[in-house]
């Protein structure tokens, strides 16, 4: 019976061996479906990022358009203002002109002793 002894125990070692191997492959199964999970929070997690980026281009995106229109808008008050500036220019020079007219008719009086003919 040593023989059969012999084979039985060579067929247990055997059998105990390929039960390891189930464990260990199991082990790695598990170890690679971890993985697999990790793998897919990665990706989750980079779609968001991705989605956070297109976020921030579109509000920066707004946000240049808000510049642009907030720039235009002055651009258009500095015209106005430039216009404001030149009509009170206009008028400056309008009443300088006044002014010197008046200054001519009152020396005119003052010298002539009567009143210019061509003042106001």
């Amino acid at each position: 019976m040593s023989d059969l002894e012999g084979i039985i125990e060579t067929k247990d070692r055997a059998i105990r061996s390929h039960i390891n191997t189930i464990a260990i492959l199991e082990e790695m199964v598990d170890l690679k479906s971890k993985t697999i999970e990790e793998l897919d929070k990665a990706i989750d997690l980079q779609s968001e990022k991705i989605t956070q980026l297109e976020e921030i281009g579109t509000l920066k995106e707004r946000t240049i358009g808000h510049i642009q229109a907030t720039l235009d808008v002055h651009k258009t008050m500095i015209k106005d203002f430039e216009s404001i500036v030149r009509m009170d220019a206009d008028r400056i020079a309008a009443l300088e002109d006044k002014i010197n007219r008046d200054k001519t008719a009152i020396l005119e009086e003052i010298v002539f002793g009567r009143e210019a003919p061509n003042a106001n």
